[in-house]
């Protein structure tokens, strides 16, 4: 099987280490706190969602892939407080085999400190032509593993996993040829991607359709949720925070019902959960400089390991879809 999500050298990597609790969370602020909550640490969830504290002081913290895509609406400083948060949390948990990051940010002003990552699939993607060439690239990602599924007869990227480890520990026994990452795309301004991305419908009808099972999830930023929720990220789009947005309409688009541009300017915020259910709670918060640690200690482990369409001209895909090929 070719491997399209990490070089050769990336195969070789036997164990990472995580980052330890006083790197994570050494300060007493809002993140700090939920890190060190038991919550957090017994939390059994893939890919767990730092967002906050409700007011009874219960730490909000559900699983992207149970929401299967995520939405964070409301002006810039709040968006970025809060996908920051998310960030450090899953870099506290999750090593590079585990989980692998695509981030656009056309904007270059925050995402942009995350660039020395090993986890990450590309460089920094803030060019128009560079988040297309990712999007066709996650597309055929998608084809590739719904075959992958199916050959192996399971339906989805954690049954696969499950099977790929039990075969590595079984001499002679090589159904599975290797665990695959999970996939986070990133994209900081949603509207902005999808007024000037070609490929960008194509992108939300493949989220629609083969993302969830095939662990391939978006994550996606926006202040203007009235251009961005397309009919099919609507009906994708599980999981949403919105902190205080400009009028009512937006807050019934993204929570489903008023109140959200009423909320305060100090990471108040509203979480819609599955089934519409609303909870109010203060965002958790982390420091630039916290963040500049952690992603230092994981940039000491390795550097990044692009996909063959962002690394050297001569390995990439001709037509821009390097990994729709499957084990024969």
């Amino acid at each position: 099987m070719k491997n399209t999500t990490g070089n050769k050298s990336r195969k070789s990597r036997t164990k990472w280490a995580l980052p330890s609790s006083e790197l994570v969370a050494k300060s007493n602020g809002p993140l700090s706190n939920l890190l060190k909550s038991k919550e957090w640490s017994s939390s059994t969830a893939k890919l767990p969602l730092a967002l906050g504290q409700e007011l009874n002081g219960h730490w909000v913290i559900p699983d992207l892939v149970q929401f299967r895509h995520f939405m964070i609406a409301g002006f810039h400083i709040y968006k970025y407080d809060c996908i920051h948060s998310i960030l450090a949390g899953w870099l506290s948990v999750r090593t590079p085999d585990e989980m692998r990051l695509l981030l656009m940010d056309t904007t270059m002003k925050d995402l942009y400190r995350y660039g020395k990552l090993p986890h990450l699939l590309s460089p920094m993607l803030k060019t128009n032509k560079s988040i297309d060439r990712a999007l066709l690239w996650i597309i055929g990602e998608f084809d590739r593993r719904v075959e992958l599924l199916r050959q192996a007869g399971v339906r989805d990227i954690d049954a696969y996993n499950e099977r790929a480890k039990k075969s590595a520990s079984r001499k002679g026994v090589q159904s599975v040829s290797e665990t695959i990452p999970h996939i986070v795309i990133v994209i900081a301004e949603l509207w902005f991607v999808e007024l000037n991305s070609a490929v960008f419908s194509r992108f939300c009808k493949a989220v629609a359709t083969r993302a969830y099972k095939t662990g391939i999830h978006l994550v996606g930023m926006t202040t203007h949720p009235d251009e961005s929720l397309t009919k099919s990220l609507q009906s994708s789009i599980h999981g949403r925070v919105s902190f205080n947005l400009l009028n009512a309409d937006f807050s019934r688009l993204v929570v489903g019902q008023y109140g959200a541009e009423k909320l305060e300017l100090n990471h108040d915020m509203l979480i819609r959960l599955r089934a519409g259910r609303l909870i109010r709670a203060q965002g958790a918060r982390i420091l630039p400089a916290e963040t500049a640690k952690i992603v230092q200690f994981w940039a000491k482990q390795g550097k990044p390991d692009f996909i063959p369409e962002f690394g050297p001209k001569e390995t990439r895909g001709e037509i821009g879809i390097p990994s729709v090929k499957t084990r024969r």
